[in-house]
Order: C-alpha cells, then structure tokens, then sequence
C-alpha cells in the first residue's frame, strides 16, 4: 500500500505540483478501500479527470454527496449562499430548488428548514436521478422532478433559489472539461437563464417572498437592476469569502 501510495502521489505531483495537496489527501483516502485498477486510476490522474469524480461522493455543508459527469462538483461558493439563507432566519413554508443538479442546495435546505416543503427541478432526468439517490440522507425529503425552469411547477413558493448557469461560453477551460456543459454555460454573456428566471418568477411566489441568485461577480450590478425592472424590492447583493460580490438576493 506505502508503495503504491508514493506511486500514486508521483502522478498526481506530475499533473498539479503542490497546488493542490486537499484534492490527494481525499484521493489517498479513498484509495483505501477502492478496488480501482491503479493503471486506471493513473490514467485519470494523467487527463486531470476531476478528484471529485473519481470519487464518486464530495462533502458537501454538512452532507455527503453522489456526484458523476451528470452534475456540477458542488463549490464552497455555494455552501457560503447555503449559510447566507440561513442567516436570514426566514420561516419559509414552501421553497424552490432551481437547477437542483445533485441535490445538495434543496437537501442541505430542507435539514435547515424541516418543516418546509421543499422542491428540486432540474431539465436534465440524468442529474434528477442522481438527487433522488441523495435525498436519502435527510429526514425532510425533497421533492425532486424533470422541469426547464418553471415549465412544470404549479405552485408558489415563499423562498427560491437558484445556482443556474451563469458562466460565459468563452470561460470554457481544461478545468471544466469533464463538468456538465448545459450546467455551467449561458448565452448572452452569461445572463440568459438568469433573464428568464427573474422574468417568470414573481408568478411562482407569495407575497412577501425572497429569491437568492448565485452569479459571477461582473452579473453583480445587472442581475440586481433585473430584480428591480421586475419588481422585486429589499435587492441587495452580498460578497462571499474573498470579497467578491458573489450572491444577489430580492423579495416580492
């Protein structure tokens, strides 16, 4: 095992040099029960295959999550929108998950409001799948089903958020390479599903109701001035950790 170890950190050095020693500390430990063939597990390592993948699970809040190529890795940029709603103290009844992925917004969501009824839409069946493997972990189930954006809710909600794609097609890099296209990247400079959301969403709330947007921070000052065209008030926008306006927030 030591040898193979040594082996296996050689080809990750290789690839990342020290940059990134959190990703093979995860890698190794894992590497302890894998039945992995290690010519297949180098071979990854060799095209930058994400850790997370190779994994197949990532901590996530205080969660555990199933991921494959089918679903974003989930970020610490969106754990922090995670702490940000809690920190509101709001006593939603019925909350919207948009663009749920693997889960684990509308999952960590419902074990902080246990009482809500909370709903996970995503487009893609392949990444529903994958969520409904993960809402195993919580007590307050979600709701988890096939929609493009509201096309198939039929209810108000008091609290929606939404992690949409919001990237650039020209920000497409190596280290995306293997992440879900259809979740990552937006036309029109990145704002296109963020257009369509704020467009359509007022209908889909109750009075007295808030949406939380995770976005780039260049989106900052045009997603707040969408929010009040459409008549959203309180809007405000909130820095994440490295002081970069990350997070957009409105109430009806």
């Amino acid at each position: 095992m030591k040898l193979t170890n040594e082996i296996i950190k050689k080809s990750w050095r290789d690839i990342y040099g020290c940059s990134y020693d959190e990703g093979l500390n995860f890698l190794l430990d894992w590497w302890k029960t894998s039945d992995i063939p290690i010519k297949d597990l180098l071979e990854k390592i060799s095209q930058r295959y994400p850790v997370q993948y190779i994994i197949g699970e990532w901590p996530f809040f205080e969660g555990n999550y199933l991921i494959n190529e089918d679903v974003l890795i989930p970020r610490p940029e969106t754990e922090q929108l995670i702490e940000i709603i809690k920190s509101f103290a709001l006593n939603p009844k019925n909350i919207l998950d948009l663009g749920t992925g693997s889960g684990c917004i509308a999952i960590e969501i419902s074990k902080i409001f246990p009482e809500a009824k909370v709903v996970g839409i995503d487009k893609s069946e392949s990444a529903i799948s994958i969520a409904k493997k993960n809402n195993l972990q919580a007590k307050n189930e979600v709701i988890f089903k096939c929609s493009d954006w509201f096309d198939n809710v039929d209810e108000k909600f008091d609290l929606i958020i939404t992690n949409p794609p919001y990237l650039p097609k020209e920000m497409m890099c190596q280290d995306l390479e293997f992440e879900p296209k259809l979740a990552l990247f937006a036309d029109d400079n990145g704002m296109e599903c963020f257009k369509e959301i704020i467009m359509k969403a007022r209908t889909y709330m109750n009075i007295d109701s808030w949406i939380f947007f995770e976005h780039l921070p260049v989106q900052a000052a045009e997603l707040n001035e969408l929010l009040q065209k459409e008549g959203f008030i309180e809007t405000s926008k909130i820095c994440d950790y490295n002081g970069k306006y990350r997070y957009t927030y409105g109430r009806t």
